[in-house]
């Protein structure tokens, strides 16, 4: 049995998306069809999540179905998966850590402010986010905590990268950790791609098929038949859930997925990044000593309200 020795570990909104689709197209390196499995994380759960709508994540893979995820490997060199919650997750960390102590991890991360931003807008999208202020679903989220809410809806709290990567740094090696941020992905994908091929120790020469327009932006639904098929429960939705197996479950969520024409949100207002940022500053300080690079942009808040 083959299972992964690379995980792009996080986090959500980071434009992970966009690098599981161009790495995967290079011929040594093998991705789950199944973007994120959560296995490590969600699948470990006793007991249903209780947000709306999050009956999705309630859904999680048995352990067999996890491992089919990897059963068409062929002689790939590397083998992996990119489940973005498994940053935050402590039941990730430790399941990786005892199972998959030589594993390669990956993390995209991107200006808390515009990620936190970004996650609710998607929700809101979704149809899934009851509040339309975001300062509202914020000032909600240890309510939501007590409540045992999906951690996606901790939009706040996942951007505290500093805390949550050093956990990791304590229990790997640095030099299995690579860290890349989001601006240095929408400014020049091909390094980006070129240095995480570099790490994975495959073929740097490969140059994937990078699309401009963006892969999983945030935006708003213009279309709700398409939108309801992808959101909502329901009895069909839970049946043919049942009765059809992981790939071609995701193949169709991506056909629905295709037809989903939406529009553009407003983007945060430099005073609204910067109230969010105050709260962060320690923990981007952190973050700073733990990859050893300055992040001044962040603290300055110019932000980033276009996805790429």
């Amino acid at each position: 049995m083959i299972l992964p020795n690379f995980f792009l570990i996080g986090a959500p909104r980071c434009g992970t998306s966009s690098v599981y689709d161009a790495i995967r197209q290079h011929p040594e390196i093998f991705m789950s069809s199944v973007k994120e499995p959560w296995y490590f994380s969600i699948g470990v759960r006793t007991r249903p999540f209780q947000g709306p709508k999050d009956v999705d994540y309630n859904l999680y893979l048995s352990r067999p179905e996890y491992d089919e995820l990897f059963s068409d490997v062929d002689g790939q060199k590397i083998v992996g998966e990119a489940s973005t919650d498994y940053l935050f997750s402590d039941s990730a960390l430790e399941a990786l850590r005892s199972e998959f102590p030589n594993a390669k991890l990956v993390a995209m991360l991107r200006n808390p402010a515009d990620r936190a931003y970004s996650q609710y807008v998607q929700h809101v999208s979704q149809l899934r986010e009851p509040c339309r202020d975001f300062w509202e679903a914020i000032e909600l989220e240890e309510v939501r905590k007590q409540q045992d809410w999906s951690h996606y809806w901790f939009y706040r709290t996942l951007g505290f990268y500093g805390r949550q990567l050093s956990r990791y740094f304590e229990h790997f090696d640095a030099k299995q950790i690579k860290v890349f941020l989001f601006e240095e992905l929408c400014a020049d994908p091909n390094w980006l791609y070129s240095e995480l091929f570099e790490f994975l120790g495959v073929d740097t020469s490969f140059q994937p098929i990078v699309h401009d327009e963006s892969r999983n932006d945030s935006a708003l639904p213009k279309s709700r038949w398409a939108h309801e098929a992808l959101t909502n429960p329901s009895v069909l939705r839970s049946l043919v859930r049942g009765l059809t197996p992981v790939k071609l479950r995701v193949a169709s969520l991506r056909w629905l997925g295709a037809r989903r024409k939406t529009i553009k949100p407003p983007g945060l207002s430099p005073e609204e990044r910067e109230r969010l940022i105050v709260g962060y500053k320690d923990d981007i300080e952190l973050l700073e000593s733990l990859i050893g690079r300055t992040l001044i942009d962040w603290l300055r808040c110019p932000g980033d309200a276009s996805e790429c």
